[in-house]
């Protein structure tokens, strides 16, 4: 007979507590076999092994069940006549009667077994990892405990639960199941989601470095300089941003190397062996000709990376496909040990299902060539982590997708830094789809968002649902790397977001929110994007002001700040973003002071005439004499860039007047290729005809620095006068500045 049980759904985390009352259906039974009945048990959790991998899974059950029930089922070695047991059991643990009684030959790779035999329930696997996900499943499935979040847990209380008739064989669509959000970084979110560690203690199978490995093995500080001949040829000089694959003293070192790194780490089985994050590849005869052949940058990398996995053959040697390599190669194959991890980076418009985009024509040529295929997949905006990129629907459809294609495993990244928008759903739906990708997406939306949210979920789905259809129907593209300025429709300006807020039972500072809820971070990414939106305006029009319009950004802004400050992320994007620069700005810009100039400039808002336009990339031109002081934000847009590393501005004073100082900041980024100019020339001029040099700044010379910093150079003088200033200075790579400051 088939029984339904009332149960009460409580969702648990450092906030708040929420009870729903609802119906389950259940398994159907031949004979009662209750694991517990009314706060009772005639259970113990046997375990074999007293390792303490082992005692972890059998903790973890335990704390389940007594998390639904109230019954502390107690932990033992051994099973008894007088109770009935759980026995969580590799199966080279297992007696060869327990064998005989489940009918045991052999376990599927990956997989797990749930086996009820006269009362006693068995989960078995092969390997410590899928026992510990067969045990997570049971939790999950059976017991219906779900991790929402880290800290979030939903699970199902109940007074009795049956496992009478149990069998069942779990097994994950995907071999590889990596996650590389905030979220999965907590080892017990990971576990339970049955998802595989690949870096840290918890990893068992990924050796060395991940994804871009070449300078791990020939880094330039130990051989550039002796051995320049290691490294890319570019426009006839060899720079070290990629490796000369085609040398072979190149792939000697790399063997050596890796042999030593294998060494000391020599029960992992796959090593990356990756190109450097940029397309300069070699353009050396022999690598140009191997590439030529091929018709892809793919041939020399492929060729190479196929001489390092044939000294290794025990190993899989893992290598990307990956901007210019993304193309499989006409000729060569991949050796039977080596594993393309494919990434769908470019130009792939990330609202959109891939498959839509017909990401097939450049897949579809690797799967012919080998089966071995990962995908890197990326599910978040990597300028901007706070940008609100709706797009669930396209990440469940991806994934269904490539496991169609009968892709082996998935290395999904999203946003690390934690504090974006929708991350904790994010990782949640992959998680889910990553194990089983028959999932349907929607439900899986649901579900999270009625369990985290609460009593706010129906706000917080009108919002999550509105925002994706916004993103679907009014934008071509929306790239991995696009900034918040490009949301113009009508749903983010500001006037309408507010009332849409209102409409929907939120407001911007989360009161109305029952306690907890959650509801108020989802606010966060559309405060970013309104003032983002407004910055970018009062840069690009600052002789304009609307106060109707400053005072509702005003309020954004400050929530948004106050959002920001209680997250515990240093960065909001890839590029080096700090949050800390970021809600700093946005004091300075919005402390009530209109303004917001700097004390003392006798160039703010003159005329000029600029003989190269900078770049769109941030400010327009006018943000060099705006007098908004722009920090270390790298995409703060009181910043100025000039692509070609040349600016040359005149400024009209509009009269003659004594000049004191004249001061330029600019800034340094080597992450963005951004650097300090060379040197910097000022002239004076009285009639804009004829010109007198001030003064020529040689800078220091140019040091490679990760993260962003910026130097103001002063020119002074006691007795020059004039009305015209020209300032002139030049970058080899991009130039970034604001603001010239004349007093």
């Amino acid at each position: 007979m088939t029984h339904n049980l009332g149960y009460l759904v409580f969702t648990i985390s450092a906030r708040f507590i929420i009870v729903i009352l609802t119906m389950l259906p259940l398994y159907s039974y031949s004979q009662d076999q209750y694991l517990f009945n009314q706060g009772k048990s005639n259970y113990n959790i046997v375990i074999n092994q007293k390792t303490p991998q082992i005692i972890e899974i059998a903790n973890l059950l335990q704390s389940a069940v007594e998390m639904v029930s109230g019954v502390n089922i107690k932990i033992v070695n051994k099973q008894s006549v007088e109770r009935k047991s759980i026995l969580i059991s590799l199966s080279s643990d297992l007696s060869e009667e327990q064998r005989k009684e489940l009918h045991l030959t052999t376990i599927p790779n990956n997989a797990f077994i749930w086996k009820e035999h006269f009362g006693n329930l068995y989960i078995v696997a092969e390997t410590t990892e899928d026992l510990s996900n067969g045990v997570n499943d049971f939790i999950n499935k059976f017991l219906g405990v779900d991790k929402l979040t880290e800290s979030s847990t939903r699970y199902v209380k109940t007074d009795k639960q049956n496992l009478s008739g149990i069998s069942y064989i779990g097994k994950p669509h995907f071999s590889y199941r990596l996650l590389y959000t905030s979220e999965a970084e907590d080892p017990a979110y990971r576990s339970f989601h049955k998802l595989q560690a690949f870096q840290g203690k918890d990893n068992h199978l990924w050796g060395g470095a991940w994804g871009h490995t070449f300078f791990r093995f020939v880094p330039p500080s130990n051989f550039y300089k002796t051995y320049p001949e290691f490294y890319s040829l570019i426009n006839g000089k060899r720079i070290p941003e990629q490796l000369c694959l085609s040398n072979e003293s190149v792939v000697h070192q790399v063997k050596t190397a890796l042999s030593v790194m294998i060494e000391r780490n020599p029960s992992s089985k796959y090593w990356f062996v990756g190109q450097e994050d940029n397309d300069s590849h070699c353009e050396c005869d022999r690598c140009s000709k191997i590439d030529k052949d091929n018709g892809s940058k793919a041939g020399s990398l492929l060729n190479f990376v196929n001489q390092i996995a044939l000294a290794f053959p025990e190993k899989t040697i893992v290598t990307l496909a990956y901007g210019e390599t993304q193309k499989a190669p006409r000729r060569i194959r991949p050796v039977d040990n080596v594993m393309i991890m494919f990434c769908t980076s470019g130009d792939f418009d990330r609202v959109t299902p891939l498959e839509q985009q017909n990401i097939n024509i450049i897949l579809d040529p690797w799967l012919q060539k080998t089966s071995n295929i990962m995908i890197w997949d990326y599910i978040s905006n990597f300028k901007h982590t706070l940008f609100p990129l709706q797009n669930l629907t396209a990440i469940g459809e991806n994934i269904k997708f490539f496991s169609k294609k009968r892709i082996k495993g998935l290395f999904v990244q999203g946003n690390i830094y934690g504090g974006g928008a929708f991350d904790e759903i994010k990782s949640y739906v992959v998680s889910k789809l990553l194990w089983d990708p028959t999932l349907d997406t929607d439900t899986l939306i649901k579900d999270f968002v009625q369990g985290y949210y609460g009593l706010d979920a129906d706000a917080a789905m009108k919002l999550i649902y509105d925002t994706g259809l916004d993103l679907q129907h009014n934008y071509n593209n929306i790239g991995l790397f696009d900034g918040a300025t490009m949301l113009t429709t009508n749903f983010f300006k500001l006037r309408n977001f507010n009332d849409y807020v209102q409409k929907i039972g939120l407001t911007n500072n989360g009161k109305k929110f029952s306690d907890g809820s959650h509801v108020a971070s989802l606010l966060a990414p559309y405060q970013f994007v309104q003032t983002t939106q407004y910055l970018n305006a009062l840069t690009k029009n600052f002789n304009s002001f609307d106060p109707a319009d400053y005072k509702i950004i005003h309020n954004a802004a400050t929530s948004l700040v106050n959002t920001l400050n209680s997250n515990g992320s240093k960065f909001m994007g890839e590029n080096g973003v700090f949050k800390s620069d970021f809600v700093n700005g946005l004091k300075l810009v919005f402390d009530d002071k209109p303004s917001i100039l700097v004390e003392e400039n006798k160039a703010y808002r003159k005329p000029f005439t600029i003989v190269h336009k900078s770049s769109s990339i941030h400010a327009g031109d006018n943000g060099l004499l705006d007098g908004i002081s722009a920090n270390l934000n790298l995409e703060n847009n009181s910043w100025v860039v000039f692509q070609d590393g040349l600016l040359d501005i005149t400024i009209d004073l509009q009269s003659k007047m004594a000049i004191h100082t004249v001061s330029i900041n600019f800034m340094e980024a080597d992450i963005v290729k951004m650097y300090y100019p060379s040197d910097i020339e000022v002239f004076v001029s009285q009639d804009g005809r004829r010109y007198d040099k001030w003064n020529t700044y040689n800078i220091r010379p140019l040091h490679k620095t990760h993260d962003a910093e910026s130097s103001t150079y002063t020119f002074t003088s006691k007795d020059i006068k004039g009305r015209y200033v020209r300032v002139v200075a030049k970058s080899r790579k991009l130039l970034g500045l604001d603001e010239i400051i004349i007093k």
